[in-house]
This record gives structure tokens, C-alpha cells and sequence, in this order.
């Protein structure tokens, strides 16, 4: 009997508080994948020679700016957990004595959130649990390479090359520094010692200069041993291909008219056997006052008038590198538009402006105006020629209202005014302006 009131009370209870009408629910069909991915990396950490598990290995991430650390175990074990979804760099660094030092390895992992995972039909606010393996093999630093560097120019050998700076490249192996950098000695010998034991390192030489040529590159993979310096074969460097290019300049779009030009190249060259000239198609070459070598790869050029404006012009380089090679490089320079009406306060639409009767009238021009210029006109029909105020270096002309304002329902200004730029550089504008009442 007490069992069935227990079910009676029950029933009221559900009948009050979801009436006579359809029941309702708080699951949002919507909003299914908000849960929080819970994420795991674990793995096992080994001696990438002999594959001896690693004991106490430090292990090192990032989370919202702290970094955080656990160790292996016994066995190499470690395991991360509780990780939400993101990229995380994951550093091991083996911080016991009981074995030879190693290199520092690190990886990227990446825990995905639900929708990278594919993860439509979880509920809102459930958790999701994540596992990612990652066994790493760590480098000890026992390892070693030797040999020299030579050149040959032109067949004949250039024995012992001093000061080349040599690479010894491990990038892709996950160790940190993935580059060792070393040069080679008086007899051209280069060494690396207490290098990563990865399995095969790759030794690189940049291009370079001895003062009399430039080298190409070269670079080689060599099988590394642990524990042992390999013998490598000597490198023969030969002279690189002359690919002269300008590598910086001041030649930029809208080049000023007045101002030198300069750049650098990216060879040495040898000034007294090169030539320069400046150039626009259908004109006579540009006269240059002066041509300054300030080293033997940089330059500056001085025209012997102000260029053209709005013009495209022809920079030709012809000449003789360092190591003997001939050479012609070239860039257009497109120089700078003359002087234009930047801005005004005349409101304008339609073909017309206007202006309040007492209105002063503002113009801002892009270059200084030649105030003195003989050839500057301005002249406004309707009423007295106006006065002229300038300012901003000669770039805001300003044209006060006559005493008592202007006298008709209109008024014509139209002026031409000549810039500092060039000689025959000028801006003409004709403003139709209303008078509002």
C-alpha cells in the first residue's frame, strides 16, 4: 500500500510540472560536439643506437604559458594526460649521468578537437578521450666526421681551403641544435666531434668567396657511426655561375625625380670594367654626373638632370665580376606622378561644388606649388580676384571669402599652378561653385 501512494505522488509530480501539453527537454540537437576532448600522448623513449630503454629522461610542455615536466621510468616509459585540444612541442632532454650525454630530441603532437576527430554524437558537456602514441629515439652525442675542402678553377688545384665554413646538418631528425657549425683549419681540415649518432648526417657548404673567386654550393650525406669520427673524402669546390642580381636598391615605385640612384649587387664586380647607363625609349640616354662604387658590389648613380615625371626609365648594367665573367642586369624605374589637388572643402557632386557665402576655400596639393612661378594663374568670375594665403611648405592654399561674402548666387575659380618638382610640372582645375544661401 505504501509503495503504491510512493507511485501515485510520483505521477502527481510529473503531471505538475509538465502540464497536459507536449513535453519538453533540454537536449540540443544542435550542440552536440561541445564536449571536452581529454587528451593522452605517452610513449616509450629508447637509445637510437641499441634501442636500450631510457630511464629517467626529462620530459617537457607547454600549457597556457607554464611549462610543465614529468620523467620515464624504468622501462622509458612516460605518458602525458589530461591535455586539451591543441599543438603541443614536446621536448626529451636525459638529464642521468648513468649513461653518455644525448641530444636534445623535441616533436610537434597535435590533440584534435571532436570535430577533427569526426565526433557528431556526443552530448553537450561530455568529455571524449584521446590517445596518442609517440615512441622517440634519442641521439647520444658520441659521434664524429673530418676531412678538408679544395677547389678546383679551371682544372687546376687550389689546395687547402682556409676559413670555409662547413655544415653539419640534422634537420628532420628531431634534435635540437639541428645545425653544427664549424670552419675549416690552416691546412683546410674541417671536424665535428660530440655530434647526434643519428644514422646519417648531411655535411653542407654554402657558397662562399676566398677574395679572389666565388664557389657554388656543396653538400653530401655520410653514414655516422657511434662512438667513432668518420673519414670523409675531401669536397672540390668549383667556381659558382655568375647570376648577378640586384639584391637592394632605392629604385621603389614613384622614384623621386631629384634624388640618386643606388643599389647593390649581389657579386663583387670590377668597377673600372663596368658601365652604366640610364635610359626611356624614344629619349637620349640620361648624361650621369657621377658614378660612385662605394665597394665593389655597391653603387651610387647620380643623373645630371631632374627625370622626367610619370615616366618609365631603363637602368642597364654591363660588366666584369670579380671572377672574370661578364655580366648585364637591368630594372625599369617608374618615377613619381607630378603635382595633383590631394584634397579640398569643397563639397562636390554632380560636376559642381558649393560653399557658404562667407566660406573660406581650402585646397591641398600633393607637392610643393612654386609660389613665384611667372606662369601661376587663379581667377574666380563673379567677384573680385581673390587673395592667397599659403602654408604647409607651399602645399595648402587657402582662398578667404571677400568682405561682406561672395555677391552672386555663383562663382567660376579656376586656377593653374606650377610645382617645385620640375619646370613644367602643373596642376589646372576648374571648380563650378554654388553659393548656398
Amino acid at each position: 500500500m505504501k509503495n503504491i501512494s510512493w507511485i501515485l505522488m510520483a505521477m502527481a509530480l510529473v503531471f505538475i510540472f509538465t502540464g497536459c501539453g507536449d513535453t519538453t527537454t533540454n537536449f540540443d540537437d544542435d550542440n552536440l560536439n561541445n564536449g571536452r576532448v581529454i587528451g593522452t600522448i605517452h610513449g616509450i623513449v629508447t637509445d637510437g643506437a641499441d634501442n636500450e630503454r631510457l630511464e629517467n629522461v626529462e620530459v617537457t610542455w607547454v600549457v597556457d604559458g607554464v611549462l610543465k615536466s614529468t620523467t620515464t621510468d624504468a622501462l622509458g616509459y612516460y605518458s602525458i594526460m589530461n591535455l586539451n585540444s591543441g599543438n603541443y612541442e614536446i621536448t626529451f632532454y636525459q638529464n642521468t649521468t648513468s649513461r653518455a650525454g644525448y641530444a636534445v630530441s623535441h616533436v610537434l603532437m597535435v590533440i584534435p578537437d571532436l570535430d577533427a576527430i569526426g565526433i557528431v554524437d556526443i552530448a553537450t558537456g561530455d568529455d571524449f578521450h584521446y590517445s596518442e602514441t609517440h615512441n622517440v629515439n634519442m641521439f647520444a652525442l658520441n659521434a664524429g666526421v673530418t676531412g678538408s675542402v679544395n677547389a678546383t678553377v679551371n682544372n687546376v688545384l687550389i689546395p687547402d681551403l682556409v676559413d670555409v665554413t662547413v655544415i653539419a646538418d640534422f634537420i628532420g631528425w628531431g634534435v635540437s641544435p639541428n645545425e653544427y657549425v664549424t670552419t675549416t683549419d690552416a691546412d683546410g681540415v674541417y671536424s665535428f666531434a660530440g655530434i647526434p649518432s643519428t644514422g646519417t648526417v648531411q655535411i653542407r657548404i654554402d657558397s662562399f668567396s676566398d677574395g679572389t673567386y666565388v664557389y657554388g654550393s656543396d653538400q653530401r650525406v655520410v653514414d655516422l657511426i657511434p662512438g667513432l669520427v668518420v673519414n670523409e673524402p675531401a669536397f672540390y669546390m668549383t667556381p659558382a655561375a655568375e647570376n648577378l642580381v640586384i639584391v637592394a636598391h632605392n629604385l621603389v615605385p614613384n622614384f623621386p625625380v631629384d634624388s640618386n640612384l643606388e643599389l647593390t649587387l649581389n657579386r663583387p664586380v670590377i668597377a673600372e670594367e663596368t658601365e652604366i647607363t640610364l635610359s626611356r625609349p624614344a629619349a637620349p640616354d640620361v648624361y650621369l654626373s657621377s658614378i660612385n662604387w662605394t665597394s665593389d658590389c655597391h653603387v651610387v648613380i647620380d643623373p645630371s638632370v631632374i627625370l622626367q615625371l610619370n615616366a618609365v626609365y631603363i637602368l642597364t648594367i654591363n660588366g666584369t665580376t670579380v671572377n672574370g665573367n661578364a655580366f648585364t642586369v637591368a630594372m625599369n624605374i617608374q618615377t613619381q606622378n607630378g603635382i595633383e589637388v590631394e584634397s579640398t572643402n569643397i563639397e562636390q557632386y554632380d560636376g559642381y561644388a558649393e560653399i557658404a557665402p562667407n566660406g573660406t576655400i581650402i585646397i591641398n596639393f600633393t607637392e610643393a606649388v612654386n609660389v613665384t612661378a611667372l606662369q601661376n594663374l587663379i581667377n574666380l568670375a563673379g567677384d573680385p580676384a581673390p587673395s592667397t594665403i599659403w602654408s604647409n611648405s607651399n602645399k595648402t592654399l587657402t582662398l578667404p571669402a571677400p568682405v561682406g561674402g561672395y555677391t552672386t548666387a555663383n562663382i567660376n575659380l579656376a586656377f593653374t599652378y606650377y610645382s617645385v618638382l620640375a619646370p613644367n610640372d602643373n596642376v589646372q582645375e576648374v571648380y563650378n561653385i554654388n553659393i548656398t544661401q
